[in-house]
């Protein structure tokens, strides 16, 4: 291992066992293994699959072995290498995001370190990117950009957001008008001015049975594509209702059925963003370029984590909830 002594215990903010709140707790401090990277984290982002973990409902299709430290996002520094590390180096200054399962819901970003491969969601921090503003970026805008990529819109091309002003339907919406597609958002009235800053053509409510008599009555030959991330999906059908034959539609909340959708002339699917550093790599060069602008609804304090999750669980938040780790 290359790097200085390690600490033997850390504070991570974990669950104990099943049913147990989580809170901080002292962990032994995680060895980098061969490919493996040791990351001090200053910083890291509050994602509603903490929120889901946290309540216990990924037990059905994942394994949680305890404790489990919630977090996803995060930025710091590496300070140790594991063998075997070659694109990574001690001092590097990181961003990215712990994968939800490798293969056990076990690790997070909600700790003073942690080890993560260097060939996963992790790439260097860009010069011009702030720590905060890093971990604000990578798994929302991961979810936008592998959502767009299914949809591919072509210039023109006529796409609804449902979902627009949460973190993902932020960046989608921008990366949706780059590409230079005509963007319908869904929003409350106060959240137009936003959405249309980031490049959104029309905004229409949340409602999606209003929504949908308000796209039909202004595209009635149909929408090219649906990019759809509102869960529960209980929308879901009537906004696909509207994407013509031809047409493509992306969910990050795996509400599409695909082979119905196909029978109907639509290609539709139920995106995951992949854990590449590339594509972090990539949205931190887009987020310098002033492509893509993360919403910070605040910063808070480790010890005000808690609180957070409760905000954000009771959708009080307004953008991404960062919290200052070391």
């Amino acid at each position: 291992m290359n790097g200085g002594r390690l600490l033997r215990a850390i504070r991570a903010f974990a669950m104990s066992g099943p049913g147990a709140p989580p809170g901080w707790r002292e962990l032994p401090c995680p060895q980098p293994g061969p490919g493996e990277v040791l990351v001090r984290v200053a910083v890291a982002a509050l994602n509603p699959v903490d929120v889901a973990i946290a309540a216990g409902r990924l037990h059905d299709g994942f394994r949680y072995e305890y404790p489990v430290t919630l977090g996803r996002d995060f930025a710091g520094e590496v300070v140790a290498t594991g063998p075997a590390v070659s694109r990574l180096a001690v001092g590097d200054e990181v961003f990215g995001w712990v994968p939800v399962a490798r293969p056990t819901i076990h690790a997070g970003a909600f700790a003073e370190y942690i080890a993560i491969r260097e060939d996963v969601a992790i790439a260097r921090r860009p010069a011009g990117l702030d720590r905060a503003t890093a971990a604000a970026l990578p798994l929302s805008a991961a979810a936008a950009h592998t959502a767009l990529d299914a949809v591919r819109p072509r210039p023109g091309a006529v796409l609804l957001v449902a979902g627009a002003t949460g973190g993902v339907g932020r960046h989608t919406v921008a990366l949706a008008a780059r590409a230079g597609a005509t963007v319908i958002a869904t929003g409350r009235p106060d959240d137009g001015s936003a959405l249309r800053a980031l490049g959104a053509a029309e905004i229409v409510g949340y409602d999606a049975a209003e929504a949908a008599v308000a796209v039909t009555g202004r595209y009635p030959a149909g929408l090219d594509g649906l990019v759809y991330l509102v869960a529960p999906p209980t929308g879901f059908a009537a906004l696909a209702a509207l994407v013509r034959p031809g047409g493509r539609i992306a969910t990050t909340v795996h509400a599409a059925d695909v082979e119905a959708l196909a029978a109907r002339g639509i290609a539709a699917v139920n995106v995951r963003a992949p854990d590449a550093p590339e594509l972090v790599a990539l949205l931190g060069r887009l987020m310098v370029d002033g492509v893509l602008s993360p919403a910070i609804d605040r910063v808070l304090e480790a010890a005000a984590l808690g609180d957070g999750l409760t905000r954000l669980a009771t959708g009080r938040a307004r953008g991404k909830l960062i919290v200052t780790i070391g």
